[in-house]
């Protein structure tokens, strides 16, 4: 049998689907979320999705979540854009209609999982996925494998109290606007004009993001980190200054391996979603 997969991202307003195979896309499709239909509407539309790709030769299903989601049971709790969806045991449901392995994970693993399965880092087996955007997720894998805790929650580092906040509020696009009530597309747009006042805000962004990275390699002891998220496109504006905040970190051999690095790739919730099954 094949090495495929089908791997189904759940965004804030769409929903894609693609049969995955080592790691690379070969098929997708994708349709706007009922977010206002029944528990039931948006649990046949997914499985709309997967029939619409077929189910030949195809060793598992994996699908991420944007919330909260149990990846041992498969029960999800929360899902931001679809409220019905509440205590809802999709991988039962799926699993019992398809006859095929289902496996959930909340969207920041499964661009952990993409990140590893993308990135063929099979020498490097243990990494951090971190997405910014308008929040902080974080996804590990450990030794190959994908840690996420008894409800899907570990790694959520980005909720992790830090001065009267979180770190998010400060170290994701959020912070323009929660600190200086700016927007965030708009600070971009001028730093990459090489307007000095946003490119200090990055650079302060950067430095929140610093300490932020202390706290990951306190805990974890990783030293390859990749980004992902809207934000992550603007790495080289806050990059220097990050980098400079680590330097402090009290592990030389540690600050000195570190390696951040982005990945931009647009289908990554599907691959990562799709590696679910076999990480």
């Amino acid at each position: 049998m094949r090495n495929r997969q089908i791997g189904i991202d759940i965004g804030g307003t769409g929903m894609k689907a693609g049969i995955v195979e080592n790691g690379r896309l070969l098929q997708k499709v994708e349709e706007k979320v009922l977010a206002n239909g029944s528990a039931d509407e948006v649990v046949e539309q997914v499985k709309g999705l997967i029939l619409r790709l077929g189910l030949n030769d195809i060793t598992g299903i994996g699908i991420g979540i944007p919330g909260l989601v149990n990846p041992v049971t498969g029960v999800v709790y929360d899902v931001m854009n679809i409220p019905a969806w509440t205590e809802l045991d999709l991988k039962g449901i799926l699993e019992k209609e398809l006859g095929n392995p289902v496996a959930l994970n909340n969207d920041a693993n499964c661009f952990a999982a993409a990140a590893f399965t993308l990135r063929q880092l099979r020498e490097r087996t243990s990494l951090l996925g971190v997405t910014l955007g308008t929040g902080m997720g974080t996804g590990i894998i450990w030794e190959g494998k994908l840690i996420s805790g008894l409800h899907g929650g570990a790694g959520e580092f980005g909720l992790i109290e830090y001065r009267e906040q979180n770190i998010e509020y400060y170290a994701s696009g959020r912070f323009f606007e929660n600190v200086y009530g700016l927007n965030g597309v708009e600070v971009y747009q001028k730093a990459m004009q090489g307007d000095q006042r946003s490119l200090e805000l990055y650079a302060e962004l950067g430095f929140h993001f610093g300490n932020a990275v202390k706290t990951l390699l306190y805990a974890l002891d990783i030293n390859y980190i990749i980004l992902g998220g809207s934000v992550s496109a603007a790495w080289p504006l806050f990059r220097e200054a990050t980098l400079q905040q680590v330097g402090d970190f009290a592990y030389r051999q540690a600050r000195e391996s570190l390696v951040i690095e982005t990945l931009q790739e647009m289908d990554a919730g599907i691959i990562g979603a799709a590696a679910l099954v076999t990480l």
